[in-house]
């Protein structure tokens, strides 16, 4: 099965595939604040991912928006169980980072658990670097990594 990488903002009923996602993974956060964040990713950002019939199999957020700066940054990177270790998440980065290039980004910053070390690994292969910073949401540490375009 090939699995074809999209911007997700561009689909119709792209708001209800997200919202269905997030539900789908167990996301717990709040009604209000989900759809604040949906709204967040379809309207500042590009959601790239696979969708296949109606449903959300893997997502990556690229805010690559902030003109002045030329940074970028990635978050919630997600492909669900059943289609990992195909190289969806290998392919989302991808056309992440080729994104940026044509919008001519000097900089991605992403943040990574530091036990990831599938996704440590994914990245570092990208030429992303660990800042030395870290952030820390509701006693979770992550830590920053950066790629120079």
């Amino acid at each position: 099965m090939i699995l074809q990488i999209i911007r997700i903002n561009e689909l119709d009923n792209a708001f209800d595939l997200l919202y269905q996602h997030n539900r789908e993974i167990g996301r717990v956060i709040s009604e209000d604040d989900l759809v604040k964040g949906i709204n967040k990713f379809l309207h500042l950002g590009d959601v790239i991912g696979v969708v296949e019939n109606n449903r959300v199999l893997a997502m990556l957020n690229l805010y690559c928006n902030n003109f002045k700066t030329k940074e970028a940054y990635i978050g919630n990177v997600f492909v669900l169980p059943d289609y990992r270790r195909r190289g969806i998440s290998h392919e989302m980065l991808l056309t992440a980072i080729n994104i940026c290039r044509s919008r001519h980004f000097s900089t991605i910053k992403l943040h990574v658990s530091p036990d990831n070390y599938r996704a440590i690994k994914l990245y570092t292969n990208f030429g992303f670097q660990f800042s030395g910073k870290v952030k820390q949401i509701d006693g979770i540490y992550d830590k920053e990594m950066i790629l120079g375009l």
